[in-house]
């Protein structure tokens, strides 16, 4: 320790030098390194500095002020205290600026990776959306065809359900009856039944969409029919239902469907009272066909209602047939000369098929008809005589373009037909449309002088067509012959009837 009356030796005497123990010094580029060149300019402000005022060729840890060591007054560079600055071991350990050069490049290597890391990922990303959005897309198809599916599996459950329940009952007609009451609910379950019981009362077997032929009433000495010890019934089928032997059919008739839907789970349970007034219906239903199978007047009546459902069936596929030919036809003729055809696919104006004699003797058509289809099914087709030799070519055309490509033997084969007599020729009015005055035969206009048909369409080509007969084969010219001798020979009887 010094005190300050001890004179402080020389820098000549300690061979100091003073540019580095006053912190006056250049480096070696000749720059003054004064503590003003440091930016330090007063130092006076900092308690323990080296200054003019305090020391001389002192710093810090070797100063001494005024009243005591200035290493007693808290220094501003606490982490510097007692360092031998005269050596350059202190500024060669500070960081280099070229680490701050390599720290920053090696971080933009690092960003620059973890940029395309990125990157990566993020069209790893797309990808993998890209699948899940196809793959939902997918899901989202199969479950619309899935519902689709379950729709149109629920409309069959649907149909099914329908169909069984209409084995046991029907909807009610929407229809009112005169009263305004609308009509009961049918129960076909029920009316089957009916009708299995009545046919076993009248010792008959039910076959549905059959008429049996009935057993007539009997006589006053006649004794009533049995099956073993069952009593068969023999009704009074031109009284009504009040006659005391109808009244005892339809009760027991009543008893037995009563005592069957007793046991049958499938149908209601119903008592006698509920039961019996459809027993009457049917007993009515009964009486009707009997009397149809016995009465000439109401048997033609029903043979001819029937035939003419039949015929209006069959006429009906036979435009269907020339619709089919239609398209080939105008292909072979021209459309230009084809103008007004569809007005000939008209189910009235086609001839109509039977499988019955009618007027002709049974025998002789009965030996036409195994003719064309030995032994088998066969229709007649009964000729419309106010049909004019043209019209007859045409349709007879369509008729044959019509069936090409179908089978001609086999269970969906046509079934043969063959040319009426003239005994069974339609000689009356054309039904619906009227036509055009070519399509009328003259022979049919003078026998029927009353009727006006319409006036030729000069637009309407068709009535003009002329087909050769190179386009028919032998069978068809044979046809066509036969329908201008049958017509022909029917006026002729007709004018020779009403002379």
């Amino acid at each position: 320790m010094f005190s300050l009356n001890q004179t402080q030796p020389s820098d000549e005497q300690t061979g100091n030098n003073p540019t580095q123990n006053n912190m006056f010094w250049s480096n070696g580029a000749g720059d003054n390194m004064s503590i003003n060149n440091l930016g330090i300019h007063d130092s006076s402000s900092y308690p323990g500095f080296p200054n003019a005022a305090n020391m001389t060729g002192a710093f810090l840890g070797h100063s001494y002020g005024i009243g005591g060591p200035i290493s007693a007054v808290q220094s501003p560079f606490p982490n510097f205290a007692n360092q031998n600055f005269s050596s350059p071991t202190h500024i060669g350990s500070l960081p280099s600026p070229n680490a701050s050069i390599i720290s920053t490049s090696t971080l933009e290597e690092d960003i620059l990776t973890l940029k395309n890391s990125h990157m990566e990922l993020k069209e790893l990303a797309d990808k993998h959306y890209s699948e899940l959005t196809a793959a939902k897309e997918t899901v989202e198809q199969q479950r619309s065809e899935l519902e689709v599916t379950k729709n149109e599996v629920e409309a069959l459950k649907a149909q099914i359900l329908q169909l069984h329940q209409s084995t046991t009952s029907v909807a009610p007609s929407n229809r009112a009856g005169k009263s305004g009451s609308t009509r009961k609910t049918r129960n076909s379950a029920l009316e089957k039944l009916i009708h299995m019981k009545a046919h076993a009362a009248l010792g008959l077997k039910y076959q549905r969409g059959l008429t049996a032929i009935l057993p007539g009433p009997l006589g006053p000495n006649d004794e009533c029919r049995k099956d073993g010890e069952r009593i068969l019934y023999n009704p009074n089928w031109k009284n009504d239902h009040r006659d005391p032997v109808n009244t005892d059919f339809i009760d027991a008739v009543t008893i037995m469907v009563v005592n069957q839907v007793k046991v049958d789970e499938t149908i209601d349970s119903l008592e006698a009272h509920e039961v019996r007034p459809s027993v009457k219906n049917y007993f009515d239903t009964l009486a009707d066909n009997w009397k149809q199978q016995n009465d000439p007047k109401k048997k033609e009546s029903a043979l001819a209602h029937r035939s003419s459902n039949k015929g209006y069936m069959r006429r009906g596929r036979d435009v269907e047939t020339l619709t089919r030919g239609l398209p080939r036809f105008i292909e072979l003729y021209g459309t230009e000369n084809c103008e007004g055809i569809r007005v000939l696919l008209d189910e009235a104006w086609m001839d109509t098929c039977f499988n019955e004699p009618g007027k002709e003797i049974p025998e002789v058509w009965q030996a036409r008809a195994d003719e064309v289809a030995n032994g088998s099914k066969a229709w007649e087709v009964r000729q419309q005589a106010w049909q004019a030799k043209n019209l007859r070519r045409i349709i007879c055309r369509l008729f044959k373009l019509g069936r090409e490509g179908l089978p001609t033997s086999g269970n969906n084969a046509p079934t043969p037909r063959f040319h009426c007599s003239v005994v069974n020729i339609e000689k009356g009015y054309p039904q619906k449309n009227r036509p055009w005055r070519s399509f009328v035969r003259e022979s049919w206009l003078e026998a029927n002088p009353e009727f006006t048909p319409l006036d030729d369409d000069p637009t309407c080509t068709i009535l003009s067509l002329e087909i050769p007969d190179t386009d028919f084969d032998a069978t068809e010219l044979k046809w066509l012959a036969d329908d201008e001798v049958c017509a022909e020979a029917a006026m002729k009887e007709n004018n020779d009837t009403d002379q």
